[in-house]
């Protein structure tokens, strides 16, 4: 690719750093919003090792820096019977989240199942679960604002019943994007059973009016 760069930005950052990535963060840092423009073609193109690879481009990786002091994280699951499933979303949760402050509120809808029913019981003795009991027919808009009536924490999670946590820093990679003063909402990357992607988001003109992104490709 070919980059230019003022003489005099030149000067000031190429010793600073060899990385194209860093001294073109390092150039452009104190660039004013009006002074960044889009440019709707392309302008340059990589050279792939041979015809049989795929177009792989350099990423890198940004860690944004977290809040001081951490917020508290309200996770709302609405849940209905389903008592095996909600029990390994709640044991993984628990187990294995690193974020060191969190709650979870569960919103019943007339759970009737015996197994089930025992578990959420259980859970209302628990430290940092709250249990709110929702009735009449299903509304997941309703069900997610009462729970947020209940909920004291600062960030809200909207979890599925039938989720299971598998990375520990699920949480904190959520709050490092979300807590960003210029970000409302942030996903995280949801995969079947089979490792395949569930979806990365959901994604308008797929199908239809949405869908769901990348579904069935490789988790990487």
């Amino acid at each position: 690719s070919l980059t230019t760069f003022k003489s005099s930005l030149w000067e000031k950052h190429f010793y600073d750093s060899a990385d194209p990535h860093e001294l073109a963060i390092k150039a452009t840092k104190d660039l004013l919003p009006d002074q960044i423009l889009h440019i709707p073609f392309v302008l340059t193109s990589i050279r792939v090792p041979d015809s049989n690879s795929h177009l792989t481009p350099p990423t890198v990786r940004v860690n944004y820096q977290l809040p001081d002091p951490l917020p508290k994280v309200s996770v709302l699951i609405p849940t209905k019977n389903q008592g095996k499933l909600l029990k390994r979303c709640i044991s993984s949760l628990c187990t294995i989240t690193d974020y060191p402050d969190f709650e979870i509120v569960i919103v019943d809808h007339e759970t009737t199942e015996k197994k089930a029913r025992v578990f959420i019981d259980s859970l209302k003795s628990e430290k940092n679960v709250l249990v709110t009991e929702f009735c009449g027919e299903f509304n997941f808009s309703a069900q997610i604002n009462q729970a947020a009536e209940k909920a004291t924490g600062e960030i809200f999670v909207l979890l599925n019943n039938d989720t299971e946590i598998i990375e520990a820093n699920w949480l904190t990679e959520l709050i490092m994007q979300v807590a960003r003063p210029e970000v409302g909402i942030a996903g995280a990357l949801l995969l079947f059973g089979n490792e395949t992607i569930q979806h990365a988001g959901i994604h308008p003109g797929i199908g239809g009016l949405m869908s769901h992104g990348h579904k069935h490709l490789g988790k990487n």
